[in-house]
């Protein structure tokens, strides 16, 4: 485990989830009004509850045919253990910084 996977797993031990979902940046606006993190929601159906208090649990992500060219918002998914994006025109994804848990990534064009 490195230095920063041990900081996040002490860090998230310590923390409620009203803390988590703080450093996070989790909130009912961003579900509602982040173009992005709509779209990764809508394609694994992530409720906002399950958004807002269930954020920890979320460990794999897929987006498959949409065609999205910017991938964005995987920020808010820190415990992403895989993450799957197929038939999209890629052009830039952001947010994996956050993802230290991340095993696989799987990009198919």
């Amino acid at each position: 485990m490195s230095d920063l996977e041990e900081y996040v797993e002490q860090e998230v031990r310590g923390s409620s989830k009203a803390a988590i979902a703080q450093r996070l940046g989790l909130s009912a606006t961003v579900y509602r009004e982040d173009k992005s993190v709509q779209a990764l929601c809508e394609s694994n159906a992530i409720t906002e509850e399950m958004f807002l208090n269930k954020n920890q649990d979320i460990t794999r992500i897929e987006m498959s045919h949409f065609t999205y060219s910017k991938i964005e918002g995987l920020n808010y998914f820190g415990n992403l253990r895989d993450c799957c994006l197929i038939a999209q025109d890629i052009t830039t994804i952001e947010g994996f910084e956050t993802c230290v848990h991340l095993e696989n990534l799987w990009i198919c064009e």
